[in-house]
């Protein structure tokens, strides 16, 4: 993904759920078509039909975290209405659709940027900001986690908590601020105008304007040629200032068996949700326990891949897949069952996923961490970490806010931290 993905002046036209229904507006002819079959096959449906218009046709969006609990057959509370009415997923089609680098390695992603825990409660306590869970609320739920791994329930859960912040911005101005310091791998900018959908009872849904800006360090999967590459995060240690400091935490985290741990949990899931959609035996992990540098954190990443059954498609990965093991948990349904009764905000294009199809059924996707999304004057962001046995719930608050720091301070600029010295650094997770 990329900010120039599409090339052309306009989208030819938007596919848009809210979960229980699907809707094409054709920007061409002012029609729009509507229904309630299956929203990813419609989707592919539709792109299979733009083959006689161009064969470099495609979309560009994303899908919700809250898809996922559809997908997985929960009825829990992310089928429910949240305070913003946020469509379950929102393609934008285009003719022609570039397909762009999908790894911009610069100088400026490894420049570390080291915060204090003094630092990051600056932050968060700024009048502007307001957070969505209190810190005491966060502690209790991550130690109810950890109650869970010692009954049984689960072995690991991604918990993440929400902030709004006030701005006086458009998107447009925020995103540059966003891509001046901040060059994520897979970063992307996508704006959405208003829209409304017939709900199945005859009222009429109406969503609002909303732009979604993603700074996230996490490839979901890639799909080229028949063949998926997905690249699971998980592990985490914050950066320091100091050059020697930055490389004994990278160590420090290499050597982590708690880190490591998470990540080959993680890992596991996804080849296990590879092999549903894979030849027989060509799931392989061709990358394990590998490093990957952001500007405020050191993260742990595996490489899996495997080559796509015959008979299936990217619709069948993204069922498969979804949501990333890296932001839900093991296992997987139980894990985000429990996180969704926790959880008080829904997570929405943040944890989803966010990229590109085209025509020919190749298609990238980033896990949507490190991502904001802004509605009118307010921009919401998560940050979160994977919860086990031994986590420190202290540690795993600081830890969830080292990684949204940086994003913070590009949006505020005259509002940075204070860079006061205190010993204890803010070091730790992943989301």
């Amino acid at each position: 993904m990329s900010l120039t993905s599409a090339e052309g002046s306009q989208p030819i036209g938007r596919f848009i759920s809210d979960g229980e229904s699907w809707q094409y507006e054709d920007f061409r002819s002012d029609l729009n078509s509507t229904g309630k079959t299956d929203s990813l096959e419609t989707l592919e449906s539709f792109l299979y039909d733009l083959k006689s218009i161009s064969v470099e046709a495609g979309a560009i969006g994303y899908i919700s975290y809250d898809w996922g609990c559809r997908s997985l057959g929960l009825n829990a509370r992310c089928v429910e209405e949240d305070s913003w009415l946020i469509p379950h997923m929102q393609f934008l089609v285009f003719e022609r659709l570039t397909h762009p680098p999908v790894a911009l390695v610069t100088s400026a992603t490894t420049i570390p940027r080291a915060f204090t825990r003094r630092d990051l409660d600056a932050i968060v306590q700024n009048d502007a900001i307001r957070p969505c869970v209190s810190k005491s609320r966060y502690l209790a739920d991550v130690r109810q986690i950890k109650d869970h791994i010692a009954a049984g329930d689960i072995y690991q859960a991604n918990y993440t908590q929400a902030f709004e912040l006030r701005t006086d911005l458009g998107s447009a101005e925020n995103v540059n601020r966003l891509g001046s310091r901040l060059h994520a791998p897979y970063g992307g900018y996508m704006r959405f105008g208003p829209s409304s959908m017939a709900r199945p009872d005859g009222s009429i849904r109406s969503f609002p304007a909303m732009a979604i800006m993603a700074a996230s360090p996490e490839r979901f999967w890639r799909l080229r040629s028949g063949v998926i590459d997905s690249r699971p995060i998980k592990g985490t240690v914050a950066r320091a200032d100091s050059a020697s400091e930055d490389r004994r935490r990278k160590r420090q985290l290499l050597a982590s068996g708690k880190d490591r741990a998470e990540l080959l949990m993680i890992t596991d899931t996804v080849r296990n949700d590879l092999g549903q959609v894979a030849d027989i035996g060509s799931v392989k992990t061709d990358a394990l326990v590998r490093i990957r540098p952001t500007p405020s954190v050191w993260h742990l990443e595996s490489t899996v891949s495997a080559r796509l059954a015959p008979t299936l498609s990217w619709v069948n990965v993204m069922k498969a897949l979804f949501p990333a093991a890296s932001i839900s948990g093991t296992p997987k349904r139980r894990a985000v069952e429990i996180l969704e009764i926790l959880e008080p905000v829904r997570r929405g294009p943040y944890c989803g996923a966010i990229g590109w199809v085209d025509v020919k059924g190749d298609a990238d996707f980033a896990v949507g961490i490190r991502t904001c999304v802004q509605i009118g004057n307010t921009i919401r962001i998560h940050g979160g970490g994977g919860i086990v046995a031994d986590s420190n719930p202290e540690a795993e608050y600081y830890e969830s806010l080292v990684k949204i720091a940086p994003i913070i301070e590009c949006l505020f600029p005259a509002r940075s931290s204070t860079n006061a010295p205190e010993a204890q650094t803010a070091q730790g997770a992943n989301a």
